[in-house]
């Protein structure tokens, strides 16, 4: 999942006035119900240690984008290593998303900065 595809596209439609009982279908899979998957797949942590918050990996990681709950893009921070620091300072107080980007993957972790 691309974070910024996700919060980024608009989702417009029409619909006739009265019930439709048919319109959504909800489908699980055991694939994205799994949020160990990512973690052990690429070993991703992330903390927070004094003023700073850690993201570590089993792997390089090229980027970390990280949005506010209004989806809008707070900072992108290049890396290309395993450990990232990032100033708590920079991130919104409330709920925060890193999306930890990968050569073939992006791992997303939400983390409440107060």
């Amino acid at each position: 999942m691309i974070i910024s595809r996700f919060f980024l596209s608009i989702y417009n439609f029409a619909a006739d006035k009265g019930e439709v009982k048919n319109r959504f279908e909800i489908t699980y899979s055991v694939q994205s119900l799994s949020a160990q998957d990512s973690v052990a797949k690429f070993g991703v942590k992330v903390y927070q240690s004094g003023d700073k918050y850690v993201i570590e990996a089993d792997k390089v990681f090229s980027e970390v984008k990280i949005f506010n709950t209004s989806c809008s893009l707070i900072d992108s921070i290049k890396s290309g290593r395993k450990i990232l620091t990032i100033e708590k300072n920079k991130l919104a107080t409330g709920i925060n998303i890193f999306s930890i980007i990968f050569a073939d993957d992006i791992v997303n972790k939400k983390i409440i900065s107060k």
